[in-house]
């Protein structure tokens, strides 16, 4: 008698989902399986691992955290830069290599694991050039995928779902796609040849991105003026070396008090009052956290980037692992806020605190300064409005000044709305997932199943990565992505565990 067949559907082949495929994989292999397994990786483009952001192969793209915190595997911190030992292309002393090196570590370390594989009952499906469009669901057990594989509609079912869908596209200034000098998508290098050498490229944003712009336009000789403008105008911060800081408020046993003693809209409040403790061991003396970040958004650009360049040489940067930590603490507390809560934090602190949490490497810092010496690259706060007159776009500022561009780039990073992505448009038609608010979607933050009004059980659909932004607050490292994948992993494996 054959066994049951269980096919559980990965949504995306990106890092997020070859992640959680690899972690299913260890977890059931485990496990002595009644029925047989398959794991279907489906990706829209030809490769799997790369997703977005680690598909570009330009050494100009680099990972913006030391390698040692990268990795697919919890608990291996070291995992992905012992592959680029073993792998001997780069110098042990790049700390921040291409992001290319770490999709095709995503790539290689599915490819093990398929190989690797000593389960006859548990199997890895690689689907590439797979564009799944639609997903019906048969009945409480069962799912329908509606995918293109080129240029042909296929079908497959699943017991199981999760969306690792990536990014969400960002909806800013859709009213400009149309037109042959604004550049929508940052990351199509094909776009960047159209730009004339000479001409003037305002890019809209100042964080991570914007400065990835930057770089790659530098990088092809571009010898027009470049200017980023934001609200604040403020740049990301500079990645230290080394840190270390040994807390004294923002402590584990300071937490789980708080977590006790305060209720969901009080919480966050005495949190942000430990972490204003915590960091001001690294102000001026007599400066509160406004004053000092008053100060800060009051220095000339180029004057403040020196300024955050020495800091990194010098190792004087440990106020960021202060930050961090408060990150990382709020991360895991977000669904313990009032909803209020955390739309007042969205509003009032989120842009500025990603400004210094995000920060990028000194390397990178380097080339920006000399591009803001050399008065190539300027840095703009206060936009108002953008208005188009053939050719030139007008970006109107609140000094009252205003840019001409020959040339537009948006470079503000992910949008909020699942609805920009054609599979999730239908499945929010079909009441298969329900919008979050605060973006992405609904999910328990326990399991990471999907929540929708009409079921009183959820269905057997998860989500994780930047789809669930407004569930589980943004997300700024892997890391955190694969301890999502942890969550979903446990989930399935103790559900199947228990199913026998």
């Amino acid at each position: 008698m054959s066994k049951h067949l269980i096919k559980i559907a990965i949504i995306g082949g990106g890092p997020a989902g070859v992640s959680l495929c690899l972690q299913l994989a260890k977890s059931l292999k485990n496990l002595t399986l009644k029925s047989n397994v398959h794991l279907l990786l489906f990706e829209k483009s030809t490769a799997i691992g790369y997703g977005l952001p680690y598909s570009i192969n330009e050494n100009v793209f680099n990972i913006n955290l030391p390698r040692e915190y990268m990795t697919l595997i919890p608990g291996e911190h070291h995992h992905f830069s012992n592959w680029l030992h073993d792998l001997q292309k780069i110098p042990e002393s790049t700390t921040f290599p291409s992001r290319y090196y770490f999709g095709q570590y995503a790539h290689n370390q599915l490819l093990n694991a398929k190989k690797n594989l000593k389960s006859p009952a548990l199997k890895i499906m690689t689907l590439t050039e797979h564009d799944v469009f639609d997903i019906l669901s048969e009945d409480d057990q069962n799912y329908q995928i509606h995918a293109r594989h080129q240029h042909t509609c296929v079908l497959y079912t699943a017991q199981v779902v999760i969306l690792a869908t990536g990014h969400l596209p960002s909806t800013l200034f859709s009213h400009y796609h149309h037109l042959p000098n604004y550049q929508h998508n940052p990351w199509d290098m094909s776009a960047y040849r159209k730009f004339a050498s000479h001409h003037h490229v305002v890019i809209i944003g100042t964080h991570l991105t914007a400065i990835d712009v930057a770089l790659k336009l530098y990088s092809q000789k571009h010898q027009g003026h470049m200017t980023m403008v934001s609200r604040t105008g403020l740049l990301s911060a500079v990645r230290g070396r080394k840190l270390s800081h040994s807390m004294q408020y923002l402590t584990p046993s300071t937490i789980r008090y708080l977590l006790k003693t305060h209720d969901s809209t009080t919480l966050l409040s005495q949190l942000e009052r430990l972490f204003e403790k915590e960091i001001s061991l690294y102000f001026p003396h007599g400066l509160s956290l406004w004053d000092t970040i008053n100060q800060i958004k009051k220095m000339p650009p180029l004057k403040r980037l020196k300024h955050e360049i020495k800091n990194a040489e010098l190792n004087e940067a440990n106020w960021q692992l202060v930050l961090s930590c408060f990150y990382q603490i709020l991360f895991k507390i977000w669904p313990k806020l009032h909803p209020q809560e955390q739309l007042f934090f969205l509003e009032k602190h989120a842009s500025l605190m990603f400004a210094f949490l995000c920060a990028f490497p000194l390397t990178n810092a380097y080339i920006i300064q000399s591009m803001m010496v050399s008065k190539q690259l300027s840095i703009q706060g206060g936009i108002i409005d953008i208005e188009y007159n053939e050719p030139h776009f007008f970006i109107t500022l609140n000094n009252g000044t205003s840019l001409t561009a020959d040339y537009l780039i948006r470079a503000t990073g992910s949008g909020d709305d699942p609805k920009t992505v054609p599979l999730l448009a239908q499945m929010l038609t079909r009441k298969l997932i329900k919008k979050h608010p605060l973006g992405g979607i609904y999910i328990d933050t326990n399991t990471h199943h999907v929540l929708t009004d009409k079921q009183k059980n959820p269905p057997s659909i998860y989500a994780l990565g930047d789809l669930v932004k407004g569930a589980c607050f943004r997300m700024i490292e892997i890391g955190q992505v694969v301890e999502q994948a942890r969550i979903i992993s446990d989930h399935i494996t103790q559900t199947l565990n228990l199913a026998g």
